[in-house]
């Protein structure tokens, strides 16, 4: 394959600083920390403190959630959305 006319002359810029490690992308993501920190005691305290007026606990949100969360730590970012 031929260089590019002029190619050698081309300055690519640093693009080391716009990479982040994927934990501080997962920091960033507001729903995930949410999720990640308070999820499992959302689930213990339900029954109690929501259920009498939102009615009972529905599976598929867990598995939602779980979904979610796993596609994250699966990938390094979701695949979910």
């Amino acid at each position: 394959m031929e260089p590019v006319q002029g190619s050698e002359d081309l300055v690519l810029p640093d693009v080391t600083a716009f990479i982040r490690p994927v934990l501080s992308v997962l920091d960033e993501t507001v729903l995930y920390r949410v999720l990640f920190h308070h999820f499992d005691r959302f689930l213990v305290e339900y029954e109690d403190r929501f259920e009498r007026e939102y009615g009972f606990f529905r599976p598929i949100v867990k598995e939602v959630v779980e979904k979610y969360l796993d596609s994250f730590s699966t990938v390094g970012f979701s695949k979910f959305l």
